[in-house]
């Protein structure tokens, strides 16, 4: 297993104590699905478990499911109504809950009782009383009460001297008072804990702007905000605590950045529409959308909650809008609500039926085709369900240039290794043979046809691949290397049976080889013995005694790894090696 976490166990548990140690694993690896039904195999043994409870609750709240995870923490408050990770559980699925989905009336700040008492409780908490006192800071900011929330984040900070977004929105507190020196003390202080804390520079720039900062924050901007990922994160930070003005003004300064790289991602706008859309400005909002809709979606990938409360917004305001269908359907996927993910990929296939396809319409389709072709494999094993949504993309694809053209190969492999597992390797070379030019000079995608001709038995086109190009395996990666063996091992067997006996022998030789192009070098222990034994033997038939000799002792000397597979060979070249002594 990977270093660091704990070997696997093949037994079945049969305790809940062993369920929930298995679940504590499971979530180790990030197998949040496996770890959610180990946690309800320790409740069909013990209905009382509270420690199975909260980790549905925490499960169901990485889905984005606040109100499943409500009720599994209460139902663990029922039976401990002072444990403290069910209290923590409930406080943040009220928090996320609140505020996240209705236009601003006025009322959003009011947080419910129920998850303001359980903060309460946990600021005498020695695990969550820092983080609960920072909730509250945020909920004193949704309901703009500065002052409050500052000495919230305060305690906070006395309790976690190392939490950067708590200087950092305690500096916006601050700012929002008019007190701009405490601001720029926050700031400083925050830089310090971490210096690239988005919350931290966006604040610098609106200093600045208020002739409160110093220094050039253009170009700190520039250093600090390489990746459009990170404009994003500051929006949703501010939305979390419902700065929805702040969002609107920090998007016309991330827009003004990333249009320099000729576009702007998508989800930029979505969060923009949405912050004019809890601010009333409806009209504003939708200009925003009708915006966001003509950009591309190549490489965007929502993953925060916030993405899919926007995303929500928009399709609540646009219910055709197949950007955000696509985008919310792969912002689903990616908590594991792969049958809702699919009812939206789904709506932008049919859409695009309906409407017709221009460029854009084609790209989102081939997308979502993929996508569904991904959750078909991997997630319902439907290979030929998936086969199928995988053929339907690479059709639309091949029809024109478009974005997505210079990756269109992905698709053609990602195809193929749902054809493997069906066994349709003749097909497999088929289409390869029939593929575009940039789609088969890519080295992963030779490798793939090397595969599949070796799987048929033509062994002499899959050396001829497997020789031209220059490949590059992941680390560790010998599969190439065995494929590179296993066909010159079948064609030197090939020629001994015709009784060519030279040709024989370079194919046995060249299976011991480790070819440059390959990438793969040779290792320490190696496991080649039936290749030298065998080039030995046809050098031995050829009259080459002396060749023999070399390529027998290198079979007999070679250093093996524990349980080689081959030792058989080295002890047969030994053997023979005594009988030409």
């Amino acid at each position: 297993p990977p270093i660091g976490l704990p070997e696997h166990h093949p037994s079945e548990p049969t305790t809940p104590t062993s369920w929930l140690l298995k679940a504590r694993e499971h979530e180790e690896r990030n197998e949040l699905d496996a770890a959610a039904e180990c946690y309800r195999k320790a409740l069909s043994l013990d209905p009382q478990c509270v420690s199975a409870m909260n980790g549905l609750a925490q499960w169901h709240l990485k889905r984005g499911e606040w109100q499943q995870a409500r009720e599994w923490a209460q139902k663990a408050l029922s039976i401990d109504p002072q444990n403290e990770d069910a209290l923590w559980w409930q406080a943040i699925a009220g928090y996320w809950d609140t505020g996240h989905g209705a236009r601003d009336t006025g009322r959003e700040g009011e947080a419910p009782a129920e998850l303001v008492s359980s903060l309460w409780a946990l600021t005498r908490s020695n695990t969550y009383a820092a983080a609960a006192f920072a909730v509250l800071g945020e909920l004193a900011l949704r309901r703009n009460d500065y002052r409050t929330a500052l000495d919230c984040f305060t305690r906070a900070l006395e309790r976690n001297p190392q939490d950067s977004k708590a200087f950092a929105l305690s500096a916006f507190a601050a700012r929002k008072l008019g007190d701009f020196e405490l601001a720029q003390s926050l700031l400083n202080r925050c830089e310090q804990v971490n210096p690239l804390e988005p919350l931290l520079w966006s604040e610098r720039h609106f200093l600045r702007d208020m002739g409160q900062g110093t220094g050039d924050t253009g170009t700190a901007l520039e250093r600090i905000f390489v990746d459009e990922q990170l404009w994003l994160d500051t929006i949703c930070d501010y939305e979390q605590v419902g700065a929805w003005g702040t969002v609107s003004v920090w998007f016309a300064v991330a827009k003004r950045f990333t249009e320099q790289n000729g576009g702007v991602n998508p989800m930029l706008l979505y969060h923009a529409a949405y912050a004019l859309w809890r601010m009333g400005k409806l009209a504003e909002a939708m200009a925003l959308l009708q915006d966001a809709q003509k950009q591309s979606p190549v490489f965007v990938f929502p993953y925060r909650h916030e993405d899919a409360v926007a995303l929500q917004v928009a399709l609540t305001l646009d219910p055709h809008d197949a950007l955000a269908h696509y985008l919310l359907g792969t912002w689903l996927a990616s908590v594991g609500r792969w049958d809702e993910a699919m009812t939206h990929w789904r709506k932008v296939t049919d859409g695009a039926r309906d409407a017709g396809r221009g460029t854009s319409e084609t790209t989102l389709e081939v997308l979502a085709w993929r996508n569904i072709g991904l959750m078909q494999r991997i997630v319902r094993n439907d290979l030929p369900a998936s086969k199928q949504a995988y053929d339907k993309a690479i059709e639309l694809v091949s029809c024109a240039p478009s974005p997505l053209s210079p990756y269109a190969w992905r698709l053609w492999h990602e195809r193929d290794s749902v054809l493997a597992s069906l066994g349709q390797h003749e097909k497999r070379v088929q289409l390869f043979e029939s593929a575009p030019k940039e789609v088969t000079s890519k080295p992963q995608i030779v490798a793939r046809w090397a595969e599949a001709c070796a799987r048929v038995g033509n062994y002499a086109k899959t050396i001829e691949l497997l020789s031209q190009g220059n490949f590059k395996p992941w680390e560790a990666e010998f599969a190439l290397r065995q494929l590179w063996k296993e066909a010159q091992m079948q064609l030197g067997h090939q020629a001994m049976r015709e009784g060519d006996f030279a040709k024989a022998r370079q194919h046995f030789e060249a299976a011991a080889d480790y070819p440059q192009n390959l990438n793969i070098g040779r290792p320490h222990w190696t496991d080649d013995a039936d290749a030298l034994f065998w080039a030995g033997w046809c050098a031995l038939k050829s009259g080459d005694r002396e060749g023999a000799k070399q390529l027998l002792e290198r079979a007999a000397n070679e250093n093996q790894p524990p349980n080689a597979q081959t030792a058989e060979f080295k002890a047969k070249a030994y053997e023979l090696l005594q009988q030409l002594q």
